[in-house]
C-alpha cells in the first residue's frame, strides 16, 4: 500500500521551472499550482535548496513536509511516507492531507477508500474518528455508499441507526432495508416495519422513490429544499390503483 518509491519528478530547465507537476518553483520561490481554478499560491515557506518533490501533492524540504500548498505540522521528515488516497505517516502520526489523525497508529492503519480507515482501536473519516463504529467488523456494504458494523449503519461521518442481523437489501446505491426500516443517506425509516411495500424508482442512482405499502404511496427523496430533504411525504389525491413512476 505504502509507495516506498516516491515519483521525483522535478525537471529542472535554463528558467529555473519545475514541470510535470502541480509544483513550480519561479523566482527562487515554490509555488502550488491548482489546474483545476487556474491558480497559484507562493510558498514563501519552502526552503527551495533542500526541497524535493514526491508527487504532484506533497513535497518536503529540510524542514516541513507540505501537503499541496499546506505544510503537514510537526511530521518527522526522516520518516515520513505516502500511502494512497491522500492519506501519509510518520512513525508517529498518521495525516489525511494536511491533517494529522488524531489517535491513529501508524502500526495497524489500514486505508478503506479516499474517505474511510482505521486501526486497531477506531474508524475514521477522513481525519476524525467515526463514532460508535467497530473497527473489526466494520465494511461497506457493496454497491451502495453505505457502511456498517455488527451493529449499526454508517453513512459519511454520520452512525445512521441500528440494524438487525446480518441480512442487508439493497435498494439501489442510495437506498438499502434491513429488517424493515429503510435507510436513506442520514436517515432511518422505521414506519414500514412489519408491512410489505412496493418501491418504484427511476434508476440505480436516484435520490428518490415512490413507496407503496398497500394503502398509500408515499414520497422520499434527497433535495435542495429543505421541507423535501429526507421527509418521508404521504401523497393525497392520488389513485392507488392507477399510480405510475
Amino acid at each position: 500500500m505504502e509507495k516506498f518509491v516516491y515519483r521525483i519528478i522535478i525537471s529542472f530547465i535554463l528558467i529555473g521551472t519545475v514541470v510535470k507537476s502541480e509544483y513550480a518553483i519561479k523566482n527562487g520561490y515554490l509555488y502550488y499550482n491548482f489546474k483545476e481554478s487556474n491558480s497559484e499560491y507562493k510558498m514563501t515557506e519552502a526552503d527551495i535548496k533542500t526541497l524535493k518533490i514526491l508527487d504532484d501533492n506533497y513535497a518536503i524540504d529540510g524542514k516541513h513536509v507540505f501537503f499541496q500548498k499546506d505544510i503537514i505540522e510537526n511530521a518527522d521528515l526522516n520518516t515520513f511516507k505516502i500511502l494512497e488516497d491522500f492519506y501519509s505517516k510518520d512513525r508517529k502520526n498518521v495525516y489525511y492531507r494536511e491533517h494529522k489523525i488524531s489517535g491513529a497508529n501508524p502500526e495497524t492503519f489500514e486505508i478503506l477508500d479516499d474517505s474511510y480507515s482505521k486501526d486497531r482501536k477506531n474508524v475514521y473519516f477522513m481525519y476524525d474518528v467515526l463514532k460508535g463504529a467497530d473497527p473489526k467488523s466494520f465494511r461497506r456494504i457493496p454497491e451502495t455508499d453505505f457502511y456498517r458494523d455488527k451493529n449499526n449503519i454508517f453513512y459519511s461521518s454520520e452512525k445512521v441507526g441500528s440494524i438487525k442481523g446480518e441480512n442487508i437489501k439493497r435498494i439501489n446505491q442510495n437506498l438499502i432495508k434491513n429488517d424493515g426500516s429503510l435507510f436513506m443517506a442520514f436517515w432511518k425509516y422505521d414506519k414500514f416495519k412489519n408491512k410489505k411495500i412496493e418501491i418504484i424508482t427511476r434508476n440505480d442512482s436516484s435520490l428518490s422513490y415512490y413507496i407503496k405499502d398497500g394503502k398509500n404511496i408515499y414520497y422520499l427523496a434527497r433535495s435542495t429544499e429543505e421541507e423535501v430533504d429526507g421527509k418521508l411525504l404521504k401523497l393525497k389525491e392520488i389513485d392507488y390503483a392507477t399510480f405510475d413512476f
